[in-house]
């Protein structure tokens, strides 16, 4: 009988002295790696990423943030069906998470959650509660935003909408509020300033946009007015909804962004 190497062993484990009497090759277990989504670019529905108060934001994310599901809006994807999946998604567990890039995806987007806010608001059962939806954009992480449509037209707003639930009807007023218009050639951040001085000073205020790129604005206004309240410890959510608004004498179909106000502290 052959004479065993004791001293050879000494330095081996037991793994390695098994494998080597079976003639087994040993497989080394590789560290798991971070498999985040990768939809999932934004730090915080705050703003921008990096931004100065960046730190002081970081626990303003949602609760349910880490268990959201992410939709992902296309140019193509058809209002009513995203609507389904917010709605059925809303309803089985936590809102989820839009995504779009560009003003045309920001639209379907938009609408998207317009019509889920309709079905939300039917419950398909007796025991379903009816709930309102809020959206809450925010600019994407890597996505600098322009800080005027002058200094990139064309340039592809990258954003994410938090939606959350509400109770129905709890963002209706009896005060007066006021209008401001959004158009296609109108400056997002110009708007936004206008928009955090009206929230500062305590009036109800909802935004107007006919057309793709009128409501790709308002949407980027609200993300910049966002930015502008921080300082301020408030913060903004929209409740868009359709409505019926005259152009040029022409009653033509429009999107209506109902602010709601909050204490970000």
């Amino acid at each position: 009988m052959p004479g065993i190497d004791v001293s050879n062993q000494l330095s081996m484990s037991l793994d390695e002295i098994i494998s080597e009497a079976t003639h087994e090759p040993r497989i080394e277990k590789r560290p798991s790696q971070d498999r985040r989504p990768r939809g999932q670019l934004f730090n915080l529905p705050r703003g921008i990423v990096k931004s100065r108060s960046a730190a002081r934001s970081e626990d303003r994310r949602p609760k349910d943030f880490a268990t959201q599901e992410f939709i992902k809006v296309s140019l193509n994807s058809d209002p009513k069906v995203v609507a389904g999946k917010i709605a059925h998604c809303s309803r089985s567990d936590c809102p989820p998470t839009v995504l779009a890039i560009g003003q045309g995806c920001l639209n379907q987007a938009i609408k998207a959650v317009a019509i889920a806010r309709r079905f939300c608001m039917q419950p398909q059962t007796h025991n379903d509660m009816a709930f309102d939806l809020s959206c809450q954009p925010a600019f994407r992480e890597n996505s600098a935003p322009a800080k005027s449509s002058r200094d990139a037209p064309l340039s592809k707003p990258s954003l994410a909408l938090y939606l959350a639930k509400r109770k129905p009807n709890s963002h209706r007023s009896s005060k007066p509020k006021m209008e401001m218009p959004v158009a296609s050639a109108t400056d997002p951040s110009i708007v936004a300033g206008a928009l955090a001085a009206r929230v500062r000073e305590g009036a109800e205020v909802y935004l107007t946009a006919i057309g793709v790129d009128a409501v790709g604005n308002a949407m980027r206004a609200i993300c910049f007015a966002r930015l502008y309240l921080e300082d301020n410890d408030l913060d903004i959510k929209a409740m868009p909804e359709f409505v019926h608004l005259m152009k040029d004498g022409i009653q033509m179909s429009g999107m209506q962004f109902n602010i709601i106000v909050e204490s970000a502290i």
